[in-house]
Parts: structure tokens; C-alpha cells; sequence
């Protein structure tokens, strides 16, 4: 969240005086590059606000040999695309992706991430800047322009790369003890020929579906989201209006509760290396697949 600042009340005439020819050739330069539509009383408008929230936060006041500092000091082409989005001037999105996205995607590949992953991680980022945000205007209008506007991207996308790492780590860390169970289990069992493999097999997603079947509603609604969505449990809690506590408690009941019920094989022989990974195989399976189609929402689960 920011303040906006009262423009007409920090800026005399002299003021505007200074900064307008730096802005009036800004803007014919950028109605030139990008060929939408955005009036000059906007873009000063709107440019003058962010450049004194910068003010504001360097704890400066708005004089104008500062103020024309800092507009000199700003990337006044992309603040000119990032307002006509804001106003959905016409061609304005279109122009923001194709000026953007490119660059946007070879530097999501400098992160590590394949061209695949790169290129839907920034149709993610650009797609969530026409999200509503501070009195209903788009993220973009908290652009500034103290950098370029792809790098400023770069950072929100960074940040979402690193946010869905974790939630890649957490998902393996939870799929961890149930992998466990299945290798624990498969090898009290020895060699068995095809058929009585795929008898075994069919016992286990069987036991599985029991095992799931045996928990509570809100017990299959935590470890879905822990599992299958990767939340961390303090987003869980907050989703689900429950203290953490508490949370780790359902999910460590319903945890056990499925390893119990996997672990309880019965009298068998071990399996080969190639059944065990078919086994651990089918049991990823068939833990996905009651976890994809549960539909138990937070008020069904009270």
C-alpha cells in the first residue's frame, strides 16, 4: 500500500515549470516507440505522483532542482507504458508484452529454469499486473520508473520462482514418509511372478482408497493442500481459519493413519527391483489421484 501524495499542494508553477519540457519530450518520444494513445496532462500527472512518493521516501522535499533529479533520473518511456496499461489505452497490453516479454523470458533461463518454465512464468508475471490492486488500479501503478520496467519484472518474477521452489520442496518433503512406507512394505515381500505382482499391486491401491476413506473430512482437506498444493502450513492455518497447532496436528494424524493402514501387508514374499519401483510407482498413482478428485471445500470440512 502507498499514500499518494497531494500534487497540486507540493507543486508551484516554478515547479512544473523545471520539469515540463523534460516531460513533454518524454512523452512525443514514447507516443513515437510505442504507438498508444496517452495524454500528456496523464502521463505528467501520474509521472509527477511517482516521482514524489521517491521523493517522499528519500525524505527530500519536493524543490524543484530535486524534483527535476529525479525525473531525469527515471526510465520515463516505461513509466509511459506502465500508465497506458494502467489506463487501458488502447493497444497499450499488447505493447507491454512485446516489449517486455522477451527479455523477461531469457532472464527467468539466467535463473535455471528451462525455456518452457521460463516463458509460463512470465505470461504469469505479466498476466498478474492487470490485477486490481490499490483502489482498483493495476499493479503497474506502482511502477516508478527507478529502474527499467523489465527489471522491475525480473524481481516479481524471481520472487515467484523462488516461492513455487519452495512449495516444490515441500510437496517432495510430504510425499517423503508415504515413498517410505511403500520401500518399508515391499521389501517383506520376495520374488513373485507377473500375475501375483499385479494381485499385490491391486491390494495396495485397494488399501490405499481404505486409508483414505478412513479420514476425516478436514484431515483429507489438510493433506491435500499440504501434498498435492505444497502450502506451508502457516498458509493452510490462514486459508482455513485454524491455528498451526493445530494444523500440524490433523496433518500428523492423517499422515500416520495412512502409513498404518499401507504398512499392514500380511503374510508375502519380497518383491524384485522392478516390482518394488512398479509398487512405488502405483502408490504415487493412486495418492494423486484421491487428492486431485477430492472436492472438500474449508466449510465442508468444519
Amino acid at each position: 500500500m502507498f499514500n499518494e501524495p497531494d500534487r497540486s499542494s507540493v507543486l508551484s508553477q516554478r515547479d512544473l515549470r523545471v520539469v515540463r519540457p523534460v516531460l513533454r519530450r518524454a512523452h512525443r518520444r514514447s507516443r513515437r516507440l510505442f504507438a498508444c494513445e496517452l495524454t500528456y496532462e496523464d502521463f505528467e500527472g501520474e509521472t509527477l505522483l511517482r516521482a514524489l512518493r521517491r521523493l517522499s521516501r528519500m525524505e527530500h522535499r519536493a524543490e524543484p532542482t530535486k524534483l527535476k533529479q529525479v525525473i531525469e533520473n527515471t526510465v520515463l518511456e516505461d513509466v509511459f507504458l506502465a500508465i497506458a496499461c494502467d489506463r487501458n489505452a488502447a493497444e497499450a497490453w499488447q505493447t507491454l508484452v512485446a516489449h517486455v516479454r522477451p527479455t523477461l523470458c531469457q532472464r527467468a533461463m539466467r535463473l535455471g529454469v528451462v525455456r518452457a518454465e521460463a516463458e509460463e512464468l512470465s505470461d504469469e508475471v505479466i498476466s498478474s499486473l492487470a490485477a486490481a490492486g490499490l483502489a482498483g488500479r493495476s499493479l503497474l501503478a506502482r511502477y516508478e520508473g527507478a529502474g527499467t520496467l523489465v527489471g522491475w519484472l525480473t524481481v516479481i518474477l524471481s520472487r515467484r520462482l523462488a516461492d513455487r521452489r519452495r512449495r516444490e520442496a515441500r510437496a517432495r518433503t510430504m510425499q517423503a514418509p508415504l515413498r517410505s512406507a511403500a520401500g518399508e512394505a515391499s521389501r517383506l515381500v520376495g520374488p513373485l511372478d507377473q500375475a501375483s505382482e499385479s494381485e499385490l499391486l491391486l491390494s495396495w491401491r485397494r488399501k490405499l482408497q481404505s486409508a483414505w476413506r478412513g479420514l476425516t473430512a478436514k484431515e483429507s482437506l489438510v493433506l491435500g493442500l499440504r501434498f498435492r498444493d505444497g502450502l506451508a502450513l502457516r498458509e493452510i492455518a490462514g486459508r482455513l481459519g485454524i491455528g498451526m497447532p493445530r494444523i500440524s496436528r490433523i496433518l500428523r494424524n492423517a499422515t500416520d493413519k495412512v502409513r498404518q493402514s499401507l504398512s499392514r501387508l500380511g503374510d508375502s514374499v519380497p518383491l524384485s527391483e522392478q516390482a518394488r519401483h512398479r509398487l512405488a510407482e502405483a502408490l504415487h498413482t493412486q495418492m494423486q489421484t484421491p487428492l486431485e478428485s477430492s472436492s472438500t471445500s474449508p466449510e465442508e470440512a468444519e
